[in-house]
């Protein structure tokens, strides 16, 4: 009777709901409220008729309800509920979709070292969010060290549950304890704010053999089995119980694809450096050999503060490492040296996922690495029977990475790949590969449902397509073989091709001295009234510019161009198509919007490689980075150290909100598109913060060797 007349039995919330250790029938809801109270989950598959009830059945603060029989790949909607009747959080957003055993397209989500609070993090997140768009992951992997700087209650609340809480409300986390959680979580007795938080599989409820310990532990998503060590708090030699426990726990699986995760990487040349320090090294000589024997596919960390990606590997446990586990040496772009090919079972790709949040360095040049970024991002992985493609979002919204694994023979649709806008009516490739550069048909939809022949029985791994004249949020592009097909991973939009706001051929301000003209060159204020001015094209050494450049000479690495443009009106979408030799950053209104082929922006640094004579780079840009009124467009353009042209022109579209340049949805007859003549106008959305520009400037480096 005493538990009646508590004052607790009316809660507000005090850690948002979250998802854990969800199966394809099942799913764990987690919260946490001020005071003390009963816990109770109404669910069902209609958000409007949330019919069945679970309880946790006992007066707490921190409530774990479980969700029992759910249906696979289905979707269902649930609120939270006090001991009173009263709704604590629910709506269209507070769902649950579990993933059938057998689903043959997965998406997941992973990040690494992100818990500090700082914009790193939150644009990490949103720029994942962004580019995902409608597709978003299935599944949330975190690499560890995700409550700076000790991973205290308040700091996990602070820096990870809340920051994170619109996903984790419908998305499972699956996580790896870091060095820093493990200054108040004890691994041994699985206490402390990391182990109170999470609800993991000790018991082999979700997939896998059972640990009997959440420090470390396996699960089942899709096609994949995941093996998830504890790097930081567990024994690591080979008699220990973590090890006996993968040894048993390989031998066990029977999924077609492996992936395991810790914090601490075998591999890294970043923060952290894997040949100097004892739990990189012990983690690379123990674990990876044993994995690498039972096929392992891909083997993520963080800790070092960086992005990096291997070539595909075996063989490499050395200290220090040395680059003679390398297996392929190329890129493993498929429109590039093509993906990389595991059809004997041998080889991984190792990726250190640790810029999710925090200030990344390191001398990015470790043997057995294909590629670094030292930009904070996140990293995609999209998951099919026979392909696994990894992407690297920065934290800017643009990829730096983009590489593929195959386990059997099979086309690779390049592009579109999904995550894009599409503009109607230009004419945009398709391009794709395929074993043997042997024959394909090329399909699309516009509705998602119904295929149309683009063309049939087409090589060369490119096509040119004018896109129809429709508006649409599902179009996808299938490309099919004799022997297999590619889809493209996510949705794509189609929109109107808005104004063209200026054309090629404009009029730019120029600056082609020496030195190098001010860290504030590319803001909106910044003063370029004694810039000359030029038409473009604007280069050197062609023949065919417009405006003359001057001659190209070991001391000028740099080109920089600005002009303003006047909008009025809400920019709804944004186009830039750019002409430049060798290497190119655009900014508006002094934000990044993208670069390629630069190795950093410093003023004194050569593009990367040297490039074709008006190579083209076509970028979506966020149009919440204009506004009403004047706006900055600016780019430099840097040479290849040796190369002696230098080329650039640009155009920009935006795409406005105005009834009467919108298309007609997918199936229906497209109208004759309107004349578009000069710029509408626009008012500005959300800016990205200021603070960003400095340190995109400092980390934005991207390398191949």
């Amino acid at each position: 009777m005493l538990l009646l007349t508590l004052p607790a039995l009316g809660a507000e919330l005090q850690r948002k709901p979250y998802l854990q250790g969800t199966t394809p029938t099942s799913s764990i809801v987690v919260w946490r409220t001020e005071e003390m109270s009963f816990g109770e989950v109404r669910y069902g598959t209609d958000p409007e008729q949330l019919i069945h009830v679970a309880t946790d059945g006992k007066l707490t603060t921190h409530h774990e309800v479980t969700l029992p029989d759910l249906e696979p790949g289905v979707r269902t909607w649930y609120a939270v509920f006090d001991g009173k009747g009263e709704q604590l959080a629910g709506g269209e957003n507070f769902f649950v979709e579990t993933v059938p055993s057998d689903q043959e397209q997965l998406r997941i989500w992973v990040v690494g070292d992100s818990g500090t609070g700082l914009p790193f993090q939150t644009e990490t997140r949103d720029a994942m969010l962004d580019v995902t768009d409608a597709d978003r992951p299935d599944i949330f992997l975190h690499m560890g060290d995700m409550a700076y700087g000790s991973g205290t209650t308040q700091e996990f609340d602070d820096h990870f549950y809340s920051i994170y809480s619109s996903i984790l409300r419908n998305t499972t986390v699956w996580p790896t304890i870091g060095n820093h959680e493990g200054q108040t979580s004890d691994s041994r007795g699985q206490r402390g704010p990391y182990y109170d938080g999470y609800v993991l599989p000790s018991g082999g409820e979700a997939g896998g053999v059972a640990s009997g310990t959440e420090a470390y532990y396996a699960f089942d998503v899709g096609l994949v089995h995941f093996v998830v060590l504890d790097s930081h708090g567990s024994d690591r030699r080979e008699e220990s119980a973590m090890i006996r426990w993968l040894k048993e726990d390989l031998a066990a699986n029977d999924r077609p694809w492996l992936i395991s995760f810790w914090h601490h990487p075998p591999y890294t040349d970043g923060s952290h450096n894997s040949d100097t320090e004892r739990t990189h090294m012990e983690m690379r000589e123990t674990v990876v050999p044993l994995l690498e024997a039972a096929g392992v596919d891909l083997v993520l960390g963080g800790h070092s503060h960086i992005y990096e990606r291997s070539y595909l590997l075996s063989g490499s446990y050395e200290t220090p490492s040395t680059a003679q586990g390398i297996l392929d040496r190329g890129d493993g772009r498929p429109g590039s040296d093509g993906p990389y090919e595991k059809f004997d079972d041998e080889g991984a790709l190792y990726v250190v996922a640790g810029h999710g949040g925090t200030g990344n360095s390191g001398r990015a040049n470790h043997p057995v690495m294909a590629f670094e970024d030292l930009m904070n991002g996140s990293v995609i992985l999209d998951i099919t029977p026979e392909r696994l493609t990894i992407r690297n979002i920065r934290m800017n919204r643009t990829l730096s990475d983009e590489v593929v694994l195959l386990k059997n023979e099979t086309v690779v649709l390049v592009e579109p790949d999904g995550d894009q806008n599409v503009l109607a009516g230009r004419s945009r490739p398709i391009r794709w590969w395929s074993p043997g550069d042997a024959p394909v048909d090329i399909e699309w939809t516009c509705d998602g449902e119904t295929w149309e022949t683009l063309a049939e029985g087409v090589t060369g791994g490119r096509l040119g397509w004018t896109v129809p004249e429709v508006r649409t949020t599902e179009a996808r592009v299938r490309v099919v073989g004799a022997d297999s097909s590619d889809t493209s991973d996510g949705r794509f939009r189609v929109r109107k091709m808005g104004s063209l706001t200026f054309p090629y051929g404009s009029h730019w301000r120029v600056w082609d001295e020496v030195d190098w003209p001010g860290p504030t060159w590319m803001e909106e204020d910044f003063d370029d009234g004694d810039w000359p001015v030029g038409r473009a094209e604007i280069g050197v050494g062609d023949g065919d510019e417009s405006h003359q450049l001057h001659a190209r000479d070991e001391d000028r690495t740099s080109v920089y161009f600005r002009r303003k443009v006047d909008i009025s009106g809400r920019v709804t979408a944004a186009w830039i198509t750019a002409i430049y030799d060798d290497g190119i950053a655009m900014f508006v209104n002094g934000h990044l919007v993208d670069t390629t082929n630069l190795i950093d922006l410093k003023h004194e640094s050569w593009a990367e490689d040297e490039d074709w004579d008006n190579s083209a780079e076509d970028v979506i840009v966020d149009p919440r980075l204009f506004h009403q009124g004047e706006n900055t467009i600016a780019v430099v353009v840097k040479n290849h150290e040796g190369s002696a042209d230098t080329s650039f022109d640009l155009e920009l579209h935006v795409d406005l909100e105005d009834p009467d340049m919108m298309l007609v949805e997918c199936g229906y007859e497209a109208p004759k598109p309107p004349d578009d003549e000069g710029c509408n106008s626009v008012t500005g959305g959300r800016r990205s913060p200021v603070w960003l520009l400095p340190l995109l400037l400092l980390a934005g480096v991207r390398r191949w060797r």
